[in-house]
């Protein structure tokens, strides 16, 4: 399969091309021999200076490989851009699905940068707690911007381990969290010294990515 598509594209570039498209070139390698491959078909293509559009469902090669990242719904661009603009400002919960692991929590705007969920403390505006003329929405959160530890933190909240998704190098704990009916997914480094049914305390530390309800009716 890797010297299949060497040899592909060696067939294309021999023509000296003003573009080349590739179409889910690396779908059917396995997972070490497409890095290796992915990386070798990169690194000639730009030495070339050949223009290349890849169409592909793998988001990891989307993001190594490209330059520019365009997302497609429904045969329309939705959002586009380089690949760590994308990553860290998708415009939704299923744009940012496509492009990494996501957590939407639901939460209250209370005023302009400052929200209220199930990952936040209990807070007071003003001297007053916070009412239900809120707006309500949800924030995007992505695994690896919920820091999880055995001690306190300073803005954290209590959750419990219900799981650990163990891959070497790091592991996906889901956590249950009070106020919250649905499990929290939080990326931590291997190794890690985490069990099952733990007590915990999470601690959002990623940017506040907010989508009105408004916005997501519509």
């Amino acid at each position: 399969g890797g010297q299949q598509t060497r040899v592909a594209l060696a067939r294309a570039l021999a023509m000296k091309p003003a573009m080349v498209l590739m179409d889910e070139p690396f779908s059917a390698l396995d997972q070490a021999l497409r890095a290796d491959i992915s990386q070798e078909v990169v690194a000639l293509l730009k030495k070339t200076g050949t223009t290349t559009i890849m169409v592909t469902h793998d988001r990891e090669d989307a993001l190594v490989s490209a330059d520019l990242i365009a997302l497609m719904r429904g045969g329309t661009v939705v959002q586009s851009g380089d690949p760590a603009s994308v990553y860290l400002k998708p415009i939704s919960a299923e744009v940012a699905q496509s492009t990494g692991d996501i957590v939407t929590i639901p939460a209250s705007q209370i005023s302009d940068g400052v929200y209220v969920s199930a990952l936040h403390k209990p807070v007071t505006i003003t001297g007053r707690s916070i009412d239900s003329n809120a707006e309500q929405g949800e924030l995007l959160v992505r695994p690896e911007e919920i820091k999880v530890s055995l001690q306190p933190l300073e803005k954290g909240v209590s959750a419990r381990i219900g799981k650990i998704n163990y891959y070497g190098h790091d592991a996906l704990l889901e956590l249950s969290i009070p106020g919250l009916d649905k499990s929290v997914q939080a990326r931590v480094a291997g190794p890690i010294s985490f069990s099952i049914g733990q007590e915990v305390f999470a601690e959002l530390q990623g940017p506040l990515r907010w989508v009105s309800g408004k916005a997501t009716r519509e």
